[in-house]
C-alpha cells in the first residue's frame, strides 16, 4: 500500500495517547545518514505546524515534501537517511 506521491514522500503520523484532546502539535522532522548524529535537516530548530484536532485514543498522518537538506552530496538520496519526527510541543483543548 502506498500512502504518499513523489512530491510528498514522508508520511507523519500521530497518535493522541493523553485522556486529553490535542487541538496543535509542533513538530521536529530530522534526517540522519545511518550510523550518523548529524541532523541534515537544513531549518533545524525550527517547527512543522500542525493544526489538526486529535482526540484522546485517536490519530491522524499526512503526507509531507521533503525538507530542504544541507551537507548532502549529489551522489546519495533522501531515501538513504534515517528519517525521525517529535512532537516538540502540544497544545490541549479546554
Amino acid at each position: 500500500m502506498k500512502l504518499c506521491d513523489a512530491e510528498f514522500p514522508l508520511f507523519i503520523g500521530i497518535v493522541n495517547k493523553s485522556r486529553r484532546t490535542v487541538k496543535r502539535t509542533y513538530l521536529a522532522l530530522e534526517a540522519r545518514r545511518p550510523d550518523r548524529s548529524t541532523n541534515l535537516v537544513s531549518y533545524s530548530g525550527q517547527s512543522l505546524d500542525n493544526d489538526a484536532i486529535i482526540k484522546p485514543g485517536e490519530g491522524w498522518g499526512n503526507c509531507w515534501s521533503v525538507p530542504e537538506l544541507t551537507g548532502l552530496d549529489q551522489t546519495e538520496s533522501a531515501r538513504t537517511l534515517v528519517w525521525s519526527v517529535r512532537a516538540t510541543t502540544a497544545e490541549w483543548a479546554e
